[in-house]
C-alpha cells in the first residue's frame, strides 16, 4: 500500500503520510495488560508475528517503503492508542528526518498537565509532536467523553488548559472534526459549536454542544471567527446610529 501510494503522491509536496492509525498492543506476543514493556517499542519499530500468527509490518519498514517511492514528504509515525500512550519511547526508536510523532491524547488517557508529560509532553524536548484527533466529542458514551466534566464552564477550562499545554510545548494539534454537532452545528452556515449547557455523554440534544467556539477564540480571538462583525459593531462615518 504505502509503496504504491507514496509514488503517486510523492510530487504532491503538502501530503502528509499517516503510517498507521492507532495502532494496537494487543496483538503482540508477550504484551502485558496496562504494561508498556520495552518488547512493545521494539515491535512497533520492527513488527514480526502476531498473537495471530499474522506478520505484521513495523513503522520503520513503512518508513522504508515511502523513502523507497521517492517520496520525500512529512510522515507521521502514531503512537500505541491506549492510556500509556508513548510511555517508555526513547531515542533508539527514532525513525529518521521530517518525521513527526503523533498522539491521539484522549481525556481518558490525559486529563491534566501531570497526565500530558508522562504519556507524551516529555518527548516535545527531542522530536516534533502532533496530537491528532483532538476534541471533545459528545454525542457517543464512551470514556473519553465521560472523563470530561459536564459542567459547561469546567469543561471550557480544561479545553483552554490543554491548548496551552500544546502551545507552551510547540505541540502541534488538529482539533476533531469538521462535522455537524462536532465543531460546526450545520454545513451550510457552518456556525460553531457552544459549551452553553450541560450534556449527557451519547444523549441527543438540540442543537449538540461542541467546542466550536472555544477552537475559534483559541485561533483567531474571535468566538464567531475571524473578524466577524455584529450589527452593534458597525456604525456610520457620517455619525448615524450604530448598526
Amino acid at each position: 500500500f504505502w509503496f504504491a501510494w507514496a509514488a503517486y503522491f510523492r510530487d504532491t509536496p503538502l501530503v502528509i503520510f499517516d503510517l498507521f492509525n492507532e495502532p494496537s498492543v494487543n496483538g503482540i506476543p508477550g504484551h502485558t495488560a496496562g504494561q508498556r514493556l520495552p518488547s512493545d517499542w521494539q515491535f512497533w519499530l520492527h513488527g514480526g508475528f502476531g498473537t495471530d500468527g499474522k506478520m505484521i509490518a513495523g513503522m520503520q519498514t513503512l518508513v522504508g517503503a515511502i523513502r523507497g517511492a521517492g517520496a520525500t514528504q512529512l510522515i507521521a509515525a502514531s503512537a500505541f492508542h491506549d492510556a500509556l500512550d508513548f510511555q517508555g519511547f526513547s531515542s533508539s526508536l527514532f525513525l529518521g528526518g521530517n518525521i513527526v510523532y503523533e498522539v491521539h491524547p484522549f481525556f481518558d488517557h490525559a486529563l491534566t498537565d501531570a497526565d500530558r508529560d508522562l504519556n507524551f509532553g516529555f518527548l516535545s524536548r527531542s522530536v516534533p509532536l502532533y496530537a491528532g484527533a483532538w476534541g471533545l466529542d459528545l454525542t457517543e458514551d464512551t470514556p473519553a467523553c465521560r472523563a470530561v466534566p459536564a459542567d459547561p464552564q469546567q469543561a471550557t477550562d480544561l479545553l483552554f488548559q490543554t491548548l496551552d499545554y500544546f502551545d507552551e510545548r510547540g505541540i502541534g494539534w488538529t482539533a476533531a472534526s469538521f462535522d455537524v454537532n462536532s465543531l460546526v452545528r450545520s454545513v451550510s452556515t457552518f456556525d460553531p459549536t457552544q459549551l452553553d449547557k450541560p450534556w449527557t455523554c451519547g444523549a441527543t440534544a438540540s442543537p449538540e454542544p461542541g467546542m466550536g467556539q472555544v477552537v475559534l477564540l483559541e485561533m483567531t480571538g474571535d468566538p464567531l471567527g475571524f473578524g466577524s462583525l455584529d450589527a452593534d459593531l458597525v456604525a456610520s462615518a457620517a455619525g448615524g446610529p450604530t448598526g
